[in-house]
């Protein structure tokens, strides 16, 4: 049977703050699995407490026996590219700063347009679909994301 090697006192209280409290659910439900692994929970019944396979509960425990704590973080995926360059991020990042309550707010007090017409003009200027609530999410993200 798999488990984590034994946790430290200090490895335990870190763990289980992170399962309260961390802004990532993902990371929460690592660190849950490496709590219960501990525990001697076997990878079946971790995987049904946290409702993922066991293939990703053996990823987990690798994770943390080779890289501890950075272990529970998700590396890095190539994804989607973005939709906006450095250029038009900084330009609404900008508009933001003048008017923070909502990127909506601050695009079309800035051109005296309506949000419709706007959302249409920003759609219609790139090749793939972008939303002003697309912009929205992409600024929020650009300000540090989890």
């Amino acid at each position: 049977m798999k488990f984590v090697a034994p946790l430290s006192e200090l490895e335990q209280t870190t763990l289980k703050c992170m399962q309260d409290h961390h802004l990532c659910a993902r990371v929460r439900k690592r660190a849950e699995g490496i709590l219960l692994s501990h525990l001697k929970f076997t990878i079946q019944v971790i995987a049904v407490i946290t409702g993922v396979c066991r293939q990703t509960v053996s990823s987990w425990f690798d994770g943390w026996n080779k890289h501890g704590l950075a272990g529970l973080y998700a590396n890095p995926t190539s994804g989607h590219p973005p939709a906006l360059n450095e250029q038009d991020v900084a330009y609404v990042m900008q508009l933001t700063t003048e008017e923070p309550r909502s990127i909506e707010q601050a695009i079309c007090g800035s051109e005296g347009r309506s949000y419709a017409t706007l959302d249409h003009a920003v759609r219609a200027s790139y090749v793939c679909a972008v939303s002003l609530m697309h912009l929205d999410a992409q600024c929020s993200g650009s300000s540090g994301r989890r």
